[in-house]
């Protein structure tokens, strides 16, 4: 699938158009998952140059949310006693580029609901008051309430299999804290386009290939001023990382000749172990199908069908830019940026 056979939802699309409460957490740098950066692409740049194609797996997982969200929902009207607007559509504060995206609205309360769910491999943790929940989170639902003009929020979490609930306050001062400095990010770095300090993300690599898909040929050019020190800053980074390998190599060397023919060694401060994997087995393909071209082709026709079959499961696979650091100081990686000019 190509750039231009990518289709983009409507409420994407809507999204570049205001911050939500989900940007707020990256633009005060407490969000673990997402940056700063990513917000801006997400609001300045065709989102055809940072989305991803939905495939099978994808899909399968979103449904499999909505379902997970829609059960939720009915536990919590049920424990709650309480009916949930739910499908609310996107509230906008007026007068700025500010809305929220809610899970449901309590019908005969004046509060909300979020659900968030976390599966036992996720880094976040979430303890028994407010203020041991992530800290993106909190945000997230200060901005709802402040939105939405309600007293409170419920947040509701499947935390390890366990079903938690916490109920928050409003905070109409941090909320307008936060209406402050979304308006000046947005202002600076929307408005005006200051750019925002790249990061590395997935979106952000996805954003440089497909804007950058190529180079010209000659067309290497002097470091300006800034960059000399931003290249120097990387060099030495690379050539510190050498180092810190080739002195890893030799402890790991030492600890494997220390464990010998043991498991491992276990200290105070935890356990190393060097076991043996378990043995694989590989499927020689090509020699499968040449075998049987051999055993049901007749071998005048063996050539021509070769070339069909090749041309039937031959597919072309784009390339990509690669990052090569060509110095004196790096050696290996110096010839290998030779060998790709």
């Amino acid at each position: 699938m190509g750039l231009n056979d990518l289709e983009i939802p409507e409420w994407l699309e809507t999204r570049k158009s205001y911050l939500g409460g989900t940007d707020l957490g990256p633009l005060l740098r407490v969000d673990p998952f997402r940056t700063m950066y990513e917000v801006q692409l997400s609001k300045t740049v065709d989102l055809k140059l940072i989305e991803t194609p939905p495939d099978a797996a994808a899909n399968r997982q979103k449904r499999r949310g909505q379902f997970l969200q829609a059960a939720l929902e009915n536990i919590a009207e049920a424990e709650r006693d309480s009916p949930l607007i739910r499908n609310v559509p996107t509230i906008f504060y007026p007068g700025h580029p500010f809305g929220a995206n809610v899970d449901g609205l309590w019908a005969n309360e004046d509060g909300g609901l979020e659900i968030k769910y976390c599966s036992p491999h996720s880094p976040l943790y979430f303890g028994e008051t407010v203020r041991e929940i992530p800290k993106h989170y909190y945000l997230q639902i200060v901005w709802y309430m402040g939105i939405t003009g309600r007293s409170f929020w419920v947040l509701m979490v499947l935390y390890h299999g366990d079903i938690r609930y916490y109920v928050i306050p409003s905070d109409p001062g941090l909320f307008q804290q936060l209406v402050d400095f979304a308006g000046r990010w947005w202002e600076r770095f929307v408005i005006q386009g200051v750019p925002v300090p790249i990061e590395a993300s997935e979106t952000a690599s996805r954003w440089l290939q497909r804007a950058y898909p190529s180079h010209k040929r000659p067309d290497i050019r002097p470091a300006e001023d800034a960059e000399v020190a931003l290249l120097d800053e990387y060099l030495w980074l690379r050539v510190n990382q050498r180092q810190q390998a080739s002195e890893r190599d030799d402890l790991e060397a030492a600890l494997k000749l220390a464990i010998k023919d043991r498991e491992g060694i276990r200290w105070q401060d935890g356990l190393v172990t060097w076991r043996k994997t378990k043995d694989g087995t590989t499927v020689e393909w090509e020699s499968i199908a040449r075998g049987l071209l051999n055993e049901y082709v007749a071998p005048d026709k063996r050539a021509e069908v070769l070339d069909f079959l090749l041309g039937l499961h031959t597919h072309a696979r784009p390339g990509h830019r690669r990052l090569l650091l060509s110095s004196k100081f790096l050696k290996k990686e110096t010839e290998e940026a030779a060998d790709a000019a």
